[in-house]
């Protein structure tokens, strides 16, 4: 399974354009010593042949093949983009995940995000988190722990029931309602 350290997480950034994003996350990825210089050059060309936008507000910034001789080591770096940035005609990314990979190791990290794609709501809550942490979180399926108000709105008390299954029911169904349970 892929790992995803908040070390590599850049929350709240901006970028006035697609190219911008690419050059930070290039030289992100350079810093924490996962590619050589040249590498930006590849991805930026990648993004000519085809868009490394996926969806939900989601990019993965890349080298193409011709660059892989600049990885020295498999790595990410994950840039949050709150205002957004234009990544292709109609699509905004606010996150953008650089990826330097020499093979196919990337490719954990892409499966474990395909939770994000298919999930309106993670999307959006990418959009506004504000720490690293949160952002890992989302990123790697990690269930976000909210405090569960117990009250009157999601619990039952004032019901007559005949059995402890139907009370159990009732109060089972309030907190679907309250997303509190799958």
């Amino acid at each position: 399974m892929f790992q995803l350290s908040v070390q590599d997480i850049h929350p709240g950034e901006q970028a006035g354009n697609k190219e911008e994003a690419i050059r930070q996350i290039a030289a992100a990825l350079a810093q924490a010593g996962n590619v050589a210089g040249g590498y930006v050059d590849g991805m930026l060309a990648r993004e000519q042949q085809t868009s490394t936008f996926l969806g939900n507000g989601i990019a993965i910034p890349h080298g193409t093949t011709d660059t892989r001789d600049q990885v020295l080591k498999t790595g990410v770096q994950v840039f949050q983009f709150p205002q957004g940035v234009t990544w292709g005609e109609g699509q905004v990314a606010y996150v953008a995940i650089g990826i330097a990979a020499s093979s196919d190791e990337h490719l954990g990290l892409l499966r474990q995000l395909t939770h994000v794609l298919s999930d309106d709501s993670v999307a959006e809550q990418l959009k506004s988190a504000t720490t690293a942490e949160e952002l890992r979180a989302l990123l790697m399926g990690e269930k976000q722990s909210e405090q569960l108000k117990l009250d009157n709105e999601t619990m039952t008390l004032d019901v007559i029931a005949s059995s402890l299954v139907t009370l159990q029911a009732l109060n089972a169904a309030r907190l679907k309602e309250a997303g509190a349970v799958d």
